[in-house]
């Protein structure tokens, strides 16, 4: 999510919008980003985790798509909407699920080593996204998050299926 958001103004300025469109498009993202958790929490205890992130990821998917359709600002608009909705049901998601996964005294520490390794993740993300949009173009920009996005996909899809697999037996 990072990647395209931090790249999207310097797009919108390589392709000529104003400021002031830049400003609405970025506006919407955040509303994208936050507004949902007002329901994200009781859509995760009715679809689950899963499923949230899931669709978290093809909302992120659509933004590409969207993205990859033009440099207008109707498609930044809608593009980074969609990316901002897909980013709160995946970290929203990702966060719940995480909550699951360690014990009482892992916390401190597993919360700890996700939060050093997402927000270095988006440091580095956020300064690639620059010298991305500047040297190849937002069509690459885009194309360059496709890989990130099937990661998550399938991290995420085969998590799922381990946790249906029955444990074996002890001989």
């Amino acid at each position: 999510m990072n990647l395209l958001m931090t790249a999207t103004p310097i797009a919108m300025t390589q392709a000529g919008h104003p400021f002031t469109a830049t400003a609405l498009v970025i506006q919407w993202h955040s509303i994208g980003m936050f507004a949902p958790g007002f329901i994200t929490g009781s859509l995760i205890k009715r679809f689950g985790e899963v499923r949230i992130i899931l669709i978290g990821v093809v909302l992120q998917v659509i933004c590409v798509v969207v993205g990859l359709a033009g440099t207008g600002v109707v498609e930044f608009w809608f593009g980074m909407l969609f990316l901002g909705v897909g980013w709160n049901f995946a970290f929203t998601g990702g966060t719940s699920l995480l909550t699951t996964s360690y014990t009482p005294a892992e916390r401190n520490k597993t919360q700890g080593a996700m939060s050093f390794i997402n927000y270095t993740f988006v440091a580095l993300v956020s300064l690639l996204s620059g010298a991305l949009v500047h040297f190849l173009g937002w069509q690459w920009v885009n194309l360059s998050s496709i890989p990130l996005l099937v990661v998550a996909a399938v991290a995420t899809v085969w998590y799922a299926l381990a946790q249906r697999e029955p444990e074996a037996a002890p001989a």
